[in-house]
C-alpha cells in the first residue's frame, strides 16, 4: 500500500510502489503506440503523399519505419 512505513510481508510487496504505478502507465503507452500503428497501416493504402503516384504503403522507406517501430513496441513488450 502507498503511504505505509515499511513494506507489508508478502511476496507482491516485496516489489517497489512505483515499480507497480509504472507497470500501468507502460501498458497505456503501449496499448497507444499499438493503436497508432495499425492505424497508420490502415491508412497508408489509401493516402497518396502530395506530388506522388504511389500511395504511402508502397513506399519502400515507410514500409521500413512501420517495421521498425512494431520491432521497438515487441521488443518493449517482451521487456
Amino acid at each position: 500500500m502507498l503511504g505505509v512505513d515499511g513494506p507489508l510481508e508478502r511476496p507482491l510487496y516485496a516489489f517497489p510502489q512505483f515499480g507497480l504505478l509504472a507497470m500501468g502507465i507502460a501498458a497505456v503507452a503501449l496499448g497507444l503506440a499499438r493503436a497508432a500503428i495499425d492505424a497508420l497501416v490502415e491508412i497508408a493504402g489509401g493516402k497518396t503523399p502530395q506530388g506522388s503516384a504511389r500511395p504511402l504503403a508502397a513506399r519502400p522507406a515507410a514500409q521500413n519505419d512501420v517495421s521498425h517501430a512494431e520491432a521497438l513496441l515487441r521488443s518493449a513488450r517482451a521487456f
